[in-house]
This record gives C-alpha cells, sequence and structure tokens, in this order.
C-alpha cells in the first residue's frame, strides 16, 4: 500500500484489513529512496504531494516484469491530482498494463487551494469533473463507492482479484467522502486540512 502525505493513517486501516503481499527485494529496492515508512506488509507513506501514483505504477511494474502476482494498493486526495506527474502515471500503468494496481481516490472535493468541483471562487483550484470519465479515458476501470460506507468499501476490496473485468487493466475506486464528516467544527472546511485544533474547537472534538 502506497499512501499520499495526507492520509498514512487510511493505509495503515486498509493493510491490517486486508492480507497486503510482501515487496519483492527489486520493487522494494525501487522505491526505497521515496518511500519514508516501509514494512514487511508493503505499507509506505510518502512525505509530499504528487509521488504516491508513479511510485506505487513504477512497483506495480517491477512485479509484474518479475513475475510477481503482488497488488498494490495507492491512496491519494483527489487534490493532489492536480499535479502533471499523476497523470503521467495513469497513462503508463494503462500503456503497461498494470492490472495489479489499484489507485483509490479520497473524493472529498476540497484541497488547500479550494473546490475541486462545484466551483465557488476564482481562487478555487482547477476542477476535476468527471473523474469518472477522466479515468475511463486513461484506461481504468472505474469504481465509485460511499468513501464512509465501511460496508461498500469491504465488499469493494473483497476478493478483488476475482472482481477484476480484465487482468491487464488497472483500476480506479474513487471513494466519495466529506472532509472532516462527523465534526461539526470541521465538516467540509478545508481550513483544518492544515490546522491543528486547540481550545473551543479541541473540546467539540
Amino acid at each position: 500500500v502506497i499512501a499520499s502525505s495526507n492520509i498514512p493513517h487510511i493505509a495503515q486501516q486498509f493493510s491490517q484489513s486486508m492480507n497486503a503481499d510482501v515487496m519483492s527485494q527489486r520493487a522494494a529496492s525501487a522505491a526505497k529512496a521515496m518511500v519514508q515508512l516501509q514494512d514487511s506488509a508493503g505499507k509506505g507513506h510518502l512525505a509530499g504531494l504528487k509521488t504516491g501514483l508513479p511510485v506505487a505504477t513504477g512497483l506495480a511494474q517491477a512485479f509484474k516484469q518479475d513475475g510477481k502476482d503482488n497488488l498494490v494498493f495507492c491512496l491519494t486526495g483527489d487534490g493532489e491530482l492536480h499535479e502533471g506527474s499523476n497523470w503521467e502515471a495513469l497513462l503508463s500503468a494503462a500503456w503497461f498494463g498494470l492490472g495489479n494496481l489499484i489507485v483509490i481516490v479520497d473524493r472529498n472535493g476540497q484541497c488547500t487551494l479550494g473546490k475541486t468541483y462545484d466551483k465557488q471562487s476564482p481562487k478555487d483550484g482547477v476542477g476535476l469533473e468527471n473523474l469518472y470519465e477522466k479515468f475511463r479515458a486513461f484506461g481504468f476501470d472505474v469504481t465509485e463507492i460511499n468513501g464512509h460506507d465501511f460496508g461498500e468499501i469491504l465488499a469493494c476490496l473483497s476478493n478483488i482479484r476475482d472482481q477484476r473485468w480484465n487482468p491487464d487493466v488497472p483500476q480506479c475506486i474513487i471513494a466519495h467522502t466529506k472532509k472532516g464528516k462527523g465534526l461539526s467544527v470541521m465538516e467540509d472546511n478545508r481550513n483544518w486540512h492544515y490546522k491543528v485544533p486547540s481550545g473551543a474547537a479541541l473540546e467539540q472534538c
């Protein structure tokens, strides 16, 4: 599992709930320079935006070239997809037939620049709609789920090898979420992407 900088805790949750494959020596070596945290279950957490998906694509390609059947899961935020290197990685994943790559997008519609859809201000970031069609156009099989519904998440990930339509086609799971869901002080407020709660806000948490 390769996680972007903003959601390492989700990577840990998924890795613990799944029988993650152990990285081959070659694939692990290929990512060693960039992966900050890595263990025998194949979990990695990258510091900094835009690096997770390219590294995950490289790992998936290394596994395939080594004849390994490992799956590589990449967790990324939708705002991170503003970075062009991610789209270069997506093109490569489809071109090389990396059906062992599963990209999970946390689609909360927000980033530090503003909304990633439903533009509300000229200062908002570049819109990403229609994200489903974009991934399809880049050669991915795409599934959309409610990212707050653990039943949907587990149903989507269970026996994922058998659920693939084509073993040579990479997959994308778009998990629709709301930032800070369940905490009134934080819900749908992008300022908490980088703020630390204190005082009254901390009490509400």
